[in-house]
C-alpha cells in the first residue's frame, strides 16, 4: 500500500518535472560579435584606380583621366557568441592590413603604375596612402601627350565606438599637350594643372537608442593653371542628419556650403539643402524630398522625387523620379574634366542646375534582365564647348539653357556563370532648334562580353561603343560667331584578359581604341586617343 501511495504521488508531479538547461542564457545576456561588418563597411570605401571601364557620360563629360574602381575583399572572420557579462582581456579584433601594387607599360610610350595600403582597427584607429601615375610621353599629336599623377594619405581615430574622426590630404600634378604651332613643349602648347587640399570628416552614430547620425566634413581644394598663372580655391562644410522615425520613414537633411575664391578675384557662395524623406511600405518605398539653393546670382528650387512599385504588374518593376543637380561652373568643375581651357571670366562660375523627370521599368526573364527608361531633362546655365583654331589651338566655351530627350534601353543577358553579354543604346533628341549642341552624339549604341575560364581564374572581356555624327563648332580666326562643322560617327573597341595566378598575384592585358578611328580624335572616353595596348603585373600584399 505504501508503494502505491509514492506511485500515485510520482505520477500526480510528473507533469511539473522538467530539465534544466545548465548551458543556456537568456536572450538579453547574449550577443553576436561580426568582427567583419567594420572590415567590409572600409572595403566597400576603398577604391583604385586600376581597370579600364567604359562609362556613360550624362551630360557629356570631357575626362582625360582614368577612374578605375577596384574593390579590395578582406577575409571575413565567423560571428562569435559569447556572453555580454564575459570579456576576456586580450579579446581586441585582429589588425587589417591590405595592399596592391600594380605597374604597366604599353604602346605610346605609356606607364600606367601606383601603390595603396591600407591599415585598420575596430573602433580604434586607420591609415594608409595611395598613388597613381598615368603618362604617354612618346607621342606629340595634339591633345595626346600627357602625364597624370595623384596621391593620397589618410588617417581615421575612434573617439569612442560610435564617434570617429578622419583627415585627409591629397594632391595632383598634370600636364596635357596640345601640339599647338608645332612647337612642342612650348609654352603655347602646354598646359599644366596642379591641385592640392584636404578635408576632415566627423561622425557619429547613435542609432540604437536615439535613431540618429550626424556627419560633417570640412574641405579645403586649390587648382593652379600654371600656364595662364590663375588659381582657384574652394572651401565648403558639410553635415548632414539622418534620423530614422520608424522602421518605416527615415528623415534626411544634408547641407552644403561653399565658398569659391575665384581666379579673378571674385568670391561666391553658395549654400545647398536636399531634404528627403525616406518611406517603405509592403507594395512601394522610396524617397520625396527638394533641392533648395541660394547664393551669388542663384536661388532656385527643384522637386526631388523616386517611387518604386515593384512587380507592378507581370512582375515589372516601375521606378518614377524627379532628380536635381547643382554645380558651379569654375576651374574645378570643368578644367579637371577638359584640361584644355582658355580661362575666361565671361563663362566661369555661372550656376548650373540639372533637372531630370521621367520612369524607368525592369524585369528579370529567368537569365535575362530588360531595363527602359524614358526622361525629360532640363539643364539650365550648361557649359557648351568650342574649338578655337587660334591660342594654342584650346576650348573655350558658352553657357546655355536647353532641354532634351533621354530614351535609355539595355539587355543584359547570362548564359552561364561564367558568361554574360551586355548591350545598351541611348537616344538623344534635342528640342531647341536654334542651339548647336556640340560633342554630343545623338545616338550611342554597344555591348559587351564578360567570360570566366580556366576554374574562373582567367577573366576575358570585349566591349564596343558606336557613337553618331556630332556637331562642334570652331573659331577660325579665334574671333567672330563660331561656325557650326559636323564629325562623323566612329565605333570605339576594347578588350582586356586578366588571369589570377595565385590569390594575391595577376597578370593583366588591356587594349583601347582598337580601331584608332579619325571620329576618335575629339573623343574624350580614354586618357590617350591612338590606339593602345599595354600589359602589367597587380600584386595583393
Amino acid at each position: 500500500m505504501k508503494r502505491l501511495y509514492i506511485l500515485i504521488i510520482v505520477l500526480f508531479c510528473l507533469p511539473y518535472l522538467h530539465g534544466q538547461d545548465t548551458i543556456a542564457l537568456p536572450s538579453d545576456q547574449v550577443e553576436v560579435v561580426k568582427n567583419y561588418e567594420a572590415i567590409i563597411l572600409q572595403a566597400r570605401k576603398k577604391t583604385f584606380s586600376v581597370d579600364p571601364t567604359q562609362r556613360d557620360y550624362d551630360p557629356i563629360v570631357f575626362n582625360y583621366a582614368k577612374k578605375n574602381p577596384k574593390v579590395i575583399e578582406f577575409e571575413r572572420p565567423a560571428p562569435i557568441i559569447q556572453a555580454l557579462s564575459y570579456r576576456a582581456e586580450d579579446d581586441r579584433p585582429e589588425d587589417v592590413k591590405d595592399g596592391t601594387v600594380y605597374g604597366s607599360y604599353g604602346t605610346l610610350n605609356t606607364l600606367n603604375a601606383g601603390a595603396a595600403f591600407h591599415y585598420y582597427i575596430e573602433d580604434w584607429i586607420e591609415a594608409g596612402f595611395q598613388v597613381d601615375h598615368f603618362s604617354a610621353k612618346d607621342n606629340d599629336i595634339a591633345f595626346q601627350k600627357m602625364g597624370k599623377t595623384e596621391a593620397s594619405v589618410y588617417g581615421g581615430y575612434y573617439l569612442n565606438p560610435r564617434t570617429k574622426v578622419k583627415l585627409n590630404l591629397h594632391g595632383g600634378f598634370d600636364r596635357f599637350n596640345t601640339g599647338a604651332l608645332a612647337i612642342p613643349d612650348s609654352i603655347f602648347s602646354t598646359q599644366e594643372i596642379n591641385e592640392y587640399g584636404a578635408n576632415l570628416n566627423f561622425s557619429h552614430t547613435s542609432f540604437e537608442n536615439l535613431g540618429l547620425v550626424v556627419r560633417s566634413q570640412l574641405d579645403f581644394n586649390r587648382i593652379d593653371v600654371r600656364h595662364d598663372s590663375l588659381n582657384e580655391s574652394l572651401l565648403g562644410a558639410r553635415i548632414s542628419i539622418l534620423k530614422s522615425i520608424n522602421d518605416k520613414i527615415n528623415l534626411e537633411i544634408p547641407t552644403h556650403l561653399t565658398q569659391l575664391m575665384g581666379a579673378f578675384d571674385e568670391n561666391y557662395f553658395d549654400l545647398k539643402l536636399t531634404p528627403k524623406v525616406r518611406f517603405k511600405a509592403d507594395k512601394y518605398f522610396g524617397y520625396v524630398g527638394a533641392l533648395f539653393v541660394t547664393g551669388t546670382e542663384i536661388s532656385a528650387f527643384r522637386p526631388l522625387v523616386h517611387l518604386t512599385l515593384p512587380k507592378l504588374f507581370e512582375e515589372v518593376n516601375v521606378h518614377v523620379f524627379a532628380k536635381a543637380e547643382y554645380s558651379r561652373n569654375g576651374f574645378h568643375s570643368l578644367i579637371s574634366d577638359n584640361p584644355y581651357l582658355i580661362p575666361s571670366s565671361a563663362f566661369f562660375y555661372s550656376p548650373e542646375i540639372i533637372s531630370k523627370y521621367g520612369f524607368s521599368l525592369d524585369r528579370d526573364i529567368n537569365r535575362l534582365n530588360v531595363f527602359l527608361s524614358t526622361s525629360y531633362v532640363r539643364l539650365d546655365s550648361t557649359v557648351n564647348y568650342q574649338f578655337s583654331a587660334v591660342a594654342a589651338r584650346r576650348f573655350v566655351t558658352q553657357v546655355v539653357d536647353r532641354s532634351e530627350i533621354n530614351i535609355k534601353a539595355k539587355l543584359s543577358y547570362r548564359l552561364s556563370s561564367s558568361f554574360v553579354a551586355r548591350t545598351f543604346l541611348k537616344r538623344r533628341i534635342f528640342i531647341e532648334d536654334d542651339i548647336v549642341v556640340t560633342y554630343v552624339p545623338e545616338w550611342t549604341v554597344g555591348g559587351a562580353l564578360d567570360y570566366k575560364s580556366l576554374n574562373k581564374k582567367l577573366d576575358l572581356s570585349l566591349s564596343l561603343k558606336y557613337l553618331s555624327s556630332r556637331n562642334y563648332s570652331i573659331f577660325p580666326s579665334g574671333i567672330g560667331e563660331p561656325a557650326p562643322s559636323p564629325m562623323d560617327g566612329f565605333m570605339d573597341v576594347s578588350a582586356s584578359a586578366t588571369y589570377r595566378i595565385n590569390p594575391s598575384v595577376e597578370v593583366f592585358a588591356r587594349g583601347t581604341n582598337l580601331l584608332a578611328p579619325d571620329g576618335a580624335q575629339i573623343w574624350f572616353g580614354h586618357p590617350i586617343f591612338e590606339r593602345q595596348i599595354w600589359g602589367g603585373l597587380r600584386v595583393n600584399i
